[in-house]
């Protein structure tokens, strides 16, 4: 799980199918919303419910989606975001009833923690010429090399006997290339199982380094122009390369963005070493139970906590305690692939990179403020005026301002249609989704909501039902009797992209 920590909070207008607003587990809040036993809920924010019954007309709409629990959830979650922007807007079109203090926190802190690495990290990063032309020598930075390959498969069954034969093979091959003079070319369009190149000799084009993985890069980037490499193994078989071309630009022509760098590296090298430190002076004890917990919040970000649950502890350090409503917020501001990584997650992982990760940071901050690196009250209320005036136009790009009921149609009303009527168009495909990422974190953290993943899973029986097609079926799993139904967390992206008409 490298790479945790994944920014939400940036607006971008995408296709549907790159927001799968996902939710897992989430409970149902008794009473929160007044539903029939027939129309239970997929989602509720605030007063408003979106049930069963609306979400099948919503998706009945779009025959070309997959019936799945994947995709419910991903609907009732953006009804929610949207909805709840709906309701602030309808309540204030200034966005002033909004509670943006949470967001501009983590602005703050965010300054706050850029501010400490530039005062107190240190680097050296003096470089000598000489010393600068030794490491372009040994990392022949800039290099792209024009390379073939030959793919043999692993078996599926995973037969030792058929994998010797397999190496035989590969073996064989390669003595036939290097010692026989037969065709590289010929022989990948005759035995390689990568039909992407097979037909065209095995060409994978220009390769840079990064581009491919580890068990490849190091043998491409050590051959020279004809080259034939031993047999590599990687996840997906059993290859033979050859660089039919290595591009190598001159140490004068990177000098100056290779000494870049290296003075990047050096540097963050110094930071990495510097926050190690910090955090093992801080000698982290996770509570008992504490990855179980995680996962609970991540699974269920929009949970109510009572004051003495939020302040429970999951982690203590020396200087403080990191506990459960600060894990909330950092669920609330992730993005939902990232959630779902951390309810799949090991312990271990749980632990050492996720609330590591969130101790650091608390740390980080702490140490700041004793070296005095604070930020304005000017400068928050600036950031506060930003992220409102944000959200305005958001709401406003999505259509979600200045609703106004018609004569007899009550404000919640009004709301509830306009919302419903920009999910059709979306489904239709004649509408782009505009992602809310911060307002997101920012109003479900204010306003109560939730996606019910029960509800989500009798969606997909009466889903089914409408289409006159049997469950578990082409269109999707059949769920279980409690509804709960075979979760399959992230949906491919093209699974609704397809769907919407692409983008």
């Amino acid at each position: 799980m490298g790479g945790y920590v994944k920014d939400s909070n940036t607006t971008r207008r995408s296709t549907l199918s790159t927001l799968p607003r996902l939710a897992i587990g989430l409970a149902f809040i008794a009473g929160a919303c007044q539903t029939s036993n027939d129309d239970p809920l997929v989602a509720q924010a605030e007063n408003y419910a979106f049930t069963v019954s609306e979400a099948v007309s919503l998706l009945a709409a779009a025959p070309d989606l997959p019936n799945e629990s994947r995709v419910v959830t991903a609907l009732g979650e953006l009804w929610v975001d949207y909805v709840l922007l709906a309701e602030a807007s309808r309540r204030d079109s200034t966005m002033a009833e909004v509670d943006v203090e949470p967001l501009v926190r983590q602005q703050v802190e965010r300054r706050q923690i850029l501010a400490l690495r530039d005062s107190v990290v240190q680097a050296d990063t003096a470089i000598a010429e000489d010393e600068l032309r030794t490491l372009y020598e040994e990392e022949a930075p800039g290099v792209v090399v024009h390379a073939r390959h030959i793919l043999l498969a692993y078996p599926e069954s995973g037969d030792p006997a058929q994998l010797d034969s397999l190496r035989a093979l590969a073996a064989d091959l390669r003595e036939r290339i290097v010692s026989g003079g037969a065709s590289f070319e010929e022989l990948a369009g005759e035995y390689s199982q990568d039909p992407g190149t097979a037909a065209n000799g095995g060409d994978l084009g220009q390769i840079q380094r990064g581009q491919s993985m580890p068990q490849l890069e190091t043998a491409l980037f050590s051959l020279e122009p004809g080259g034939v490499s031993e047999v590599v193994e990687s996840p997906y078989g059993l290859h033979l390369l050859r660089v039919d071309e290595r591009i190598e630009p001159s140490f004068e022509d990177v000098r100056a963005s290779f000494r870049f760098d290296v003075q990047q590296r050096r540097f963050q090298q110094a930071e990495s070493l510097y926050v190690a430190r910090l955090v093992d002076q801080a000698a982290l004890e996770p509570v008992e139970n504490a990855a179980a917990l995680t996962r609970q919040m991540a699974a269920q970000p929009g949970t109510r906590l009572s004051g003495r649950a939020a302040r429970r502890p999951v982690v203590r350090y020396g200087g403080g305690t990191l506990t459960i409503q600060d894990v909330v917020d950092h669920m609330l501001a992730s993005v939902p692939e990232y959630r779902i990584e951390v309810v799949q997650a090991p312990d271990d992982v749980v632990e050492n990179q996720v609330l590591r990760s969130l101790v650091q940071r608390e740390l980080l901050v702490l140490e700041a403020e004793d070296h005095g690196l604070t930020v304005p009250q000017e400068v928050q209320d600036s950031l506060a005026r930003v992220a409102r005036a944000n959200f305005v136009q958001i709401a406003s790009s999505i259509g979600l301002v200045g609703i106004r009921p018609r004569e007899g149609q009550s404000p919640r009303a009004a709301v509830e249609a306009r919302v419903e009527a920009i999910l059709r168009e979306m489904l239709s495909g004649n509408r782009d989704v505009i992602p809310v990422g911060a307002v997101s974190f920012t109003l479900r953290k204010q306003f109560q909501s939730q996606v019910v993943e029960s509800g989500a899973g009798r969606a997909v029986v009466a889903l089914a039902r409408a289409r006159g097609v049997p469950l578990g079926g082409p269109l999707g799993p059949a769920p279980q009797p409690d509804g709960t139904g075979t979760m399959v967390p992230v949906p491919p992206a093209e699974v609704l992209q397809d769907a919407s008409g692409g983008g």
